[in-house]
């Protein structure tokens, strides 16, 4: 009996994962992030262009939103999920 409601469950969530339009969706989903990623970035730039006579300025914040925003990304994961429940690993073990 439950070997046959896991295999269903199973089979229906296979069907949903191997659907063109829900991977589709998961694509632009992706795309959408990273673009926002690199608008933030080109906004800080921008800005730093506008406030900063110094010419490497807007460069340096641009680069410091990327490397900072794909750093937070690798924590935030094992921090969400598993220190509620007292799980442990590398990148919490830091915080």
């Amino acid at each position: 009996m439950f070997d046959q409601l896991g295999q269903s469950i199973g089979d229906t969530i296979n069907g949903i994962l191997s659907n063109s339009y829900f991977q589709l969706g998961i694509r632009a989903v992706g795309i959408y992030i990273i673009l926002i990623w690199l608008a933030s970035a080109f906004w800080a730039y921008r800005d730093m262009q506008h406030r900063s006579a110094n010419p490497v300025a807007p460069y340096l914040a641009a680069a410091f939103i990327i490397l900072f925003i794909r750093a937070i990304e690798s924590f935030e994961v094992p921090a969400l999920l598993g220190l509620p429940i007292g799980l442990r690993v590398f990148t919490s073990a830091i915080y």
